[in-house]
């Protein structure tokens, strides 16, 4: 097994590794380190075409990277939520999405993971969580690359990564909207020096995955939720934000919708505008484009989100939470939260009252 520090052992190249790499290099010309599809890849070289697996990949785990235009969770074995897979290195950098989230994961060297709007260097140390539906592919050619997928089944996803985030948070709000949504297509960047204790947990989860020991699907829930929870504990300050129709990220994103979350109660848009030195147009852009909501929306989606952890996770009085949210009137409050949770904020208490002894 690899060792999980700084000189990490880079392994052999597997037999199918080295059958890519030689085609790779005897046909040059075909640049199968570009994204392409499957049906250009067996035009250009039938032989690569040839080598690329079959949707059994429930089966054969380390052809995942290389078995089919759209790759479905149904695939999953029954009782398995979570599959560990190492990066095919030299596969043919084909086009693919999946009904499932992909975490990858660089453990070493480099590679590119090529979308529709554009191509995005990763590096050791580098995570990206792509939304399903979204249609990428992987290039990781040379030999120094270590690369982990980790496909997760959408409801897990949920269990792990949403859940390790406050439920009155903005950014649980945006990711929820954004990653978990059928139809949407984008991903998360965390940008970051390597940090080991991911490392770690991504090759101790593989190591489990390959066991199969007693329980190891729930062993690789509580690992994932562990990893999830690591990953937002050191990168939460650089994550990147990319939607599949924008040409490039914003990065101060993530830094805007923190913004809002500390300071919803008061803040403005001319006051965020100015603090992050934007135009105010500028500004309703950004929440528009990335958010698909405009300022006002979002601040009350906020003090809505903190109202509702109240209402169940708190003896409050109502009058304290209008207060407390932000709102200057109850019939405004009222009003508000009726229109979303279709409830009034009593009834709302009523139905979901948890932890109150």
């Amino acid at each position: 097994m690899m060792k999980h520090h700084k000189n990490m052992r880079i392994p052999v190249l597997t037999d199918l590794e080295k059958e890519y790499k030689r085609i790779f290099r005897q046909y040059s010309s075909a640049h199968l380190d570009q994204a392409k599809s499957i049906q250009e890849i067996h035009t250009l070289v039938p032989e690569a075409a040839s080598c690329l697996g079959t949707p059994e990949f429930c089966s054969q785990p380390e052809h995942f990277n290389s078995v089919a235009t759209n790759l479905h969770e149904r695939h999953f074995p029954a009782d398995t939520d979570i599959l560990v897979i190492p990066a095919l290195r030299y596969a043919p950098a084909f086009l693919h999405s999946h009904s499932f989230f992909e975490v990858i994961c660089v453990l070493n060297g480099s590679c590119n993971n090529i979308f529709l709007s554009g191509t995005f260097p990763m590096k050791a140390g580098e995570v990206c969580i792509v939304a399903p539906q979204t249609v990428h592919a992987l290039s990781a050619f040379r030999d120094d690359c270590i690369v982990y997928n980790l496909a997760i089944r959408s409801s897990a996803f949920e269990k792990t990564f949403l859940d390790a985030l406050p439920k009155d948070s903005i950014l649980y709000l945006f990711f929820k909207k954004s990653l978990d949504l059928p139809g949407e297509k984008s991903c998360l960047y965390f940008k970051k020096p390597q940090d080991y204790e991911l490392q770690k947990l991504i090759l101790d989860m593989y190591d489990e995955m390959k066991q199969q020991r007693l329980y190891y699907g729930s062993f690789l829930n509580a690992m994932l939720a562990l990893f999830f929870i690591q990953l937002l504990r050191s990168y939460e300050k650089d994550i990147l934000f990319l939607h599949s129709q924008q040409k490039k990220q914003n990065e101060n994103l993530i830094f805007i919708l923190k913004y809002i979350e500390n300071n919803y109660k008061t803040v403005t848009l001319k006051e965020l505008a100015s603090f992050l030195g934007y135009s105010e147009r500028q500004m309703i852009r950004i929440l528009k484009t990335y958010t698909g909501e405009n300022f006002s929306s979002l601040i009350r989606s906020v003090r809505l989100a903190k109202a509702c952890e109240l209402l169940k996770y708190s003896d409050t009085r109502l009058a304290e939470i209008i207060t407390e949210t932000g709102y200057s009137n109850a019939s405004h409050f009222n009003e508000s939260f009726r229109r979303v949770y279709s409830l009034s904020p009593s009834e709302y208490r009523k139905q979901n009252r948890t932890g109150i002894s």
